[in-house]
């Protein structure tokens, strides 16, 4: 078995969210049957571009994981694009075999 920690190698996201606008909260697991949307730069630290700068960060596409929607669906009220309404309370990044590789990121309510 290599390093868990091999450069470029993606892992999968976990979390527990919470929606600002209706207090909802919720757990959500990065399906394993995609690349995962975080991975390991060359000093050996998890790189969270996707879940703090990239297309995750922004709550139209967090509603679609969260609320577990298919593109398209609609919630009750539109989600506009911006980075409040849902937010990541804290996290885990794990392997293709569930195996915990760091605790983490979160992000101010």
């Amino acid at each position: 078995m290599g390093d868990l920690r091999e450069p470029r190698k993606h892992y999968y996201f976990n979390c527990k969210w919470l929606d600002t606008e209706t207090g909802q909260t919720g757990y959500w697991c990065e399906p394993k049957d995609r690349i995962g949307s975080v991975w390991f730069d060359e000093d050996q630290k998890i790189n969270y571009f996707m879940w703090s700068e990239g297309n995750y960060s922004c709550d139209c596409n967090r509603a679609m994981f969260f609320l577990d929607l298919e593109l398209g669906d609609t919630v009750e009220g539109e989600v506009k694009c911006g980075e409040r309404r849902f937010i990541i309370l804290n996290s885990s990044v794990v392997d293709e075999k569930g195996q915990i590789i760091e605790y983490g990121y979160g992000e101010e309510p």
